[in-house]
């Protein structure tokens, strides 16, 4: 290898490197200064320096409070349904307005005059073209979609107009100071667009002997037992009362579904007693890419609603009501009731339920 090959080498490795710690360093105040000045240039040869910008993250209120009386205010219609506002102040706006129509900026004071509708079109197109420039220069920034979707909605006559689009909880307010055509116009410009929040992917589920590893299974699982659901009509369901007996199927034992915390099935099983205690045979669902032998189809819980019998007489009236689950730990036991009677809420031997051996 030559010395000037190795030169030239080198020279591709430095230049690589500092554009990787210049992607690493970009930050959206840095691509909004970059995209203000490169934008104004490209379009119309306008030179645009920022003096400074200054972020925060507000909620409505002050991000309203940001908004000044005599500021031209444009609404723009964001991803999600939600709106942000875009502020330009008189100095800004008169340099746009004589750049595009006159094709200079002149070194005179701004006329007082009511904003038009022509003046948010001319505010907009340049404001739009910044925001697309921020959001291709974050391309690889996880605020990069904080500046991406937006299109213009209207111009609002006042503050309080603006104030009513605010449907955002937070804000992100960025607020350059800008200086035009050599310092002939200066002035703020305004950007206040709906806070965006990273949603962090979902967590990979962990079984088997990785959660064991981890320690997941020294976690407490609670799970529910729900017994049945059925419908009653609104009058009666008014009028229960403690002490009033419900009536279940027959063979309401066989449909017991198993619940986690969330509330989701996890398993169906018959009802019974082991060693004296109320116990349920556990009826799993297949595995994936496990066999169907020895499995039993899933039921939905509306299929399950669907095998229950009518329970009663005709509704009184149209509206029904659900009761809510019916949980073993949830049917207190009666000492009034005569034990032959009630052989399920009795305590002690529990006759009607079937007896199911331990397992290994």
């Amino acid at each position: 290898m030559t010395t000037e090959t190795a030169q030239n080498v080198l020279h591709r490795k430095v230049s690589q490197g500092n554009r990787l710690r210049d992607a690493s360093a970009m930050t959206p105040a840095r691509a909004l200064r970059l995209s203000l000045g490169r934008v104004a240039d490209e379009m119309w040869g306008l030179a645009v320096q920022t003096q400074g910008i200054r972020s925060a993250v507000l909620d409505q209120q002050s991000a309203l409070a940001e908004v000044q009386p005599d500021d031209l205010i444009l609404v723009a219609a964001g991803p999600g349904g939600r709106f942000g506002l875009i502020a330009v102040e008189r100095g800004v706006l008169g340099a746009l307005t004589e750049i595009q129509t006159m094709g200079t900026v002149f070194d005179r004071p701004v006329p007082e005059r009511r904003y038009t509708a022509t003046d948010g079109s001319i505010a907009w197109l340049y404001v739009t073209r910044v925001i697309t420039a921020v959001a291709a220069t974050l391309a690889e920034h996880p605020q990069a979609a904080q500046w991406q979707g937006y299109r213009f909605e209207e111009r609002a006559e006042d503050i309080r107009t603006a104030g009513l689009y605010l449907n955002s909880p937070q804000y992100a307010l960025s607020v350059a100071t800008l200086s035009l055509a050599e310092g002939k116009r200066t002035g703020d410009l305004r950007l206040i667009l709906p806070l965006h929040r990273q949603v962090p992917p979902p967590r990979a589920r962990l079984t088997g002997d990785v959660a064991e590893g981890n320690g997941f299974a020294l976690l407490p699982a609670p799970v529910t037992v729900q017994l049945c659901r059925f419908a009653l009509p609104l009058t009666r369901a008014c009028r229960l009362k403690p002490g009033d007996l419900l009536e279940l199927p027959d063979h309401v034992l066989d449909m017991a579904i198993v619940r986690a915390a969330g509330g989701h099935q996890v398993a169906r099983g018959r009802l019974g007693q082991m060693n004296g205690f109320r116990a349920v045979r556990l009826d799993l669902p297949p595995r994936p890419g496990a066999g169907e032998e020895g499995t039993a189809p899933q039921l939905e819980q509306e299929e399950v609603a669907d095998l229950l019998p009518a329970l009663g007489a005709a509704p009184e009236t149209e509206q029904t009501m659900e009761t809510p689950p019916l949980e073993l730990e949830d049917m207190p036991q009666s000492e009034e009731e005569d034990e032959d009677e009630m052989p399920f809420l009795a305590g002690g031997a529990l006759e009607d339920f079937p007896d199911w051996e331990e397992t290994e």
